[in-house]
């Protein structure tokens, strides 16, 4: 509406975890929920490698539509799959997601600095909320059932020292 303020919203999600436990799954049908396709879609099977996530991480990103609040803010969500790391050794995964996770964090900081430089404060002006947020707000960790290991809470320790805000899912896969 002409004359009406309001705030765009970015909320970024990363969804991390062992191959197999759906995450794939739990992206693509966020997204067709989001689209009104009530129809359940499952995932090819097919893996994707930690070579092209850290090459082309937005080819796994789903960019769900803008929802309109009551208050007439947008908010975008934004679900980053990743490549299922394996129960065995998973080291490497590991170091491609937090690498990933301070890429993104020091790239928010440029952000930010350039508008600071322009004299524009990111959380003064309704109207520079709509700045690009590329932080992620929350990853999601998948968790195989009956299984949490070792391995898992390095991972999920690691996640936290990258200050990742972690919410863990036990999937029934």
């Amino acid at each position: 509406m002409p004359g009406t303020w309001y705030t765009l919203e970015e909320i970024n999600c990363l969804v991390i975890g062992e191959g197999g436990l759906g995450k794939t799954t739990f992206c693509t049908q966020m997204h067709a929920e989001f689209l009104g396709n009530e129809a359940h879609i499952e995932h090819d099977g097919s893996a994707t490698s930690v070579e092209q996530f850290t090459t082309d991480p937005e080819s796994l990103c789903k960019h769900l539509p803008a929802i309109t609040t009551s208050t007439g803010d947008r908010v975008y969500n934004h679900i980053q799959d990743s490549p299922g790391h394996s129960s065995i050794d998973n080291r490497k995964h590991m170091q491609a997601m937090i690498d990933h996770i301070i890429s993104k964090q020091a790239l928010q900081l440029t952000i930010d600095r350039d508008f600071l430089e322009l004299g524009i404060k990111p959380e003064g002006d309704p109207l520079i909320q709509g700045r690009m947020d590329v932080l992620y707000d929350v990853v999601f960790y998948f968790i195989p059932p009956h299984r949490f290991k070792d391995g898992d809470l390095e991972y999920i320790t690691r996640l936290s020292k990258a200050r990742a805000l972690l919410a863990s899912l036990l999937t029934l896969a």
